[in-house]
């Protein structure tokens, strides 16, 4: 593996804020409040996301951001996108499936995406056209082609207006999971899971999986199958042999 600046970047930003994170993870320093959506923010999100911004303007001196704390402008044609810690709500019960999410987006599309999830040490990374990496090791997605033996992940069923999706998938004898979406997303990366299905997210929540999962060999795109932009509240994402079998199924009544 050999990252470009970019890249590097965006590694040494996550890598940094994820020591921010974990100085508050199971202490009982973290400050709580709950924001206009009613999710959690901490002072643990804050800090990270004022140190991922920090690290990337020492490099890119006029570069501009899409943060779930402090905003931003989707206008833009140039940015970076930022979720700095991708499971608030796990990350305050102690559970492990936090994370954190860089993502840069030029000329409409993401060319560099990194995920960091500091309690278990995993770093991936990718970047446009050259693979994708756990730990510095390049990764494949699985090579599961039957439902029947599948297994899966879904984000938050608040979210579904019914549960069809869910429903038909595990009629279809796939194994289907609860996990946190940014932790499915790379599981699906590195070949450990096969499908994830989210009914929303913002940008931040799944941008650096745009890059990460297709250079794995995956495939992602909305339940209807179109290709993501910035606007896309819903994803698929799996294996990429899958994904037309799961675009089938959930759509169906």
């Amino acid at each position: 593996m050999n990252p470009s600046l970019e890249l590097q970047t965006a590694i040494n930003a996550a890598k940094a804020a994820g020591k921010i994170a974990l100085s508050y993870y199971q202490t009982n320093l973290l400050e709580i409040k709950t924001k206009k959506d009613k999710s959690f923010v901490t002072i643990a999100d804050i800090k990270s996301e004022e140190q991922i911004k920090k690290t990337i303007l020492e490099i890119y001196l006029d570069a501009k951001f899409l943060a779930e704390e402090s905003g931003g402008d989707l206008n833009e044609k140039d940015f970076w996108i930022i979720d700095p810690i991708d499971g608030t709500r796990v990350f305050i019960k102690g559970i492990t499936q936090w994370s954190i999410l860089i993502a840069h987006y030029a000329n409409g599309e993401i060319t560099t995406g990194v995920c960091y999830i500091p309690t278990q040490d995993m770093l991936l990374s990718a970047e446009k056209n050259k693979g994708a990496y756990l730990n510095g090791k390049q990764i494949k997605v699985s090579d599961t082609d039957t439902l029947d033996k599948a297994f899966g992940s879904f984000g938050s069923i608040r979210h579904y207006k019914n549960f069809d999706p869910i429903v038909n998938l595990n009629a279809m004898k796939a194994v289907m999971r609860g996990f946190e979406s940014a932790y499915g997303f790379s599981l699906v990366a590195k070949g450990s899971m096969d499908i994830v299905i989210d009914a929303y997210a913002t940008p931040w929540d799944y941008a650096p999986f745009i890059r990460i999962i297709p250079e794995a060999g995956g495939k992602v795109t909305d339940f209807e199958g179109k290709p993501w932009n910035l606007n896309t509240k819903n994803l698929v994402a799996t294996n990429g042999l899958l994904h037309d079998q799961i675009l089938k199924v959930i759509n169906e009544k």
